[in-house]
């Protein structure tokens, strides 16, 4: 039983997204919408999990904290979600990796599988993902 929960954590989370070149440019090309939305002050998408429960999701807020990234309002950003740095050099690395000619991308994605294999830092973070919504909705409570 150890190793099953062993090879299910350090399980390449990250890479299939990567391995795709449409797929990576599809979540890349949604974030850099949302984003632009949000910095323009256009309705943008909205939870529908929050919409559907009046729960945020562990990543209500994430748009808003990525435009004050990147207006340079670093503290203000952290505060409101603590995750948008993370998310915002995701999304650049997966936009940047996406582009790259074959040989370069292939290797990308063999340096991602293997450092996820490796480490499982993917599920550390979706783990600490779920940790901070826990406690961002004990707090607001």
């Amino acid at each position: 039983m150890r190793t099953s929960i062993s090879n299910r954590f350090f399980t390449p989370v990250l890479t299939p997204f990567l391995e795709s070149r449409a797929l990576a440019l599809m979540i890349v090309g949604c974030a850099v919408t949302q984003t632009l939305l949000v910095f323009f002050g256009v309705p943008s998408w909205q939870c529908p999990i929050r919409a559907a429960t009046g729960i945020p999701c562990p990543g209500c807020g994430l748009s808003s904290a990525m435009v004050l990234l990147l207006k340079g309002r670093w503290l203000e950003s952290i505060e409101r979600h603590a995750f948008a740095p993370i998310f915002l050099m995701a999304f650049v690395l997966l936009g940047i990796a996406s582009l790259l000619p074959a040989a370069w991308h292939k290797k990308v994605v063999d340096v991602m599988s293997r450092a996820e294999r490796q480490t499982g830092f993917a599920v550390v973070i979706v783990l600490a993902l779920v940790g901070y919504w826990g406690i961002q909705l004990i707090v607001r409570i």
